[in-house]
């Protein structure tokens, strides 16, 4: 997996606690790929957070990008980074939602 290049590019993980496509457990792994990634799990969401919270979830976008540098790309930092290969580091979850839904939606 070569993950490890997003190492210096910003990336927001988001996902839902109760997302029985891709279980939540899968968003936190993505910080064992992805160590610089920000993850926000959203509790008592599916597969589409953004429905349960539509508020929460522009105002973290927007929070993302306002706080975030974009990467530069560097064709020898790249390849320096290719043959390097990935690092293993420790996995940290950013932040996990508390706040009730802004509103319920229905699955039907």
């Amino acid at each position: 997996d070569r993950a490890y290049l997003t190492e210096e590019m910003p990336m927001a993980v988001i996902w839902g606690a109760d997302d029985m496509v891709l279980p939540a457990k899968q968003g936190r792994e993505i910080l064992e790929f992805a160590p610089n990634a920000q993850l926000t799990i959203f509790p008592r969401a599916g597969h589409f957070p953004m429905k349960n919270y539509p508020q929460e979830f522009g105002r973290l976008l927007e929070d993302f990008i306002e706080s975030s540098e974009p990467a530069k790309y560097h064709r020898a930092r790249w390849r320096a980074l290719l043959k390097a290969g990935a690092k293993q580091r420790p996995l940290r979850v950013v932040s996990e939602m508390t706040m009730a839904p802004a509103a319920a939606v229905s699955d039907a």
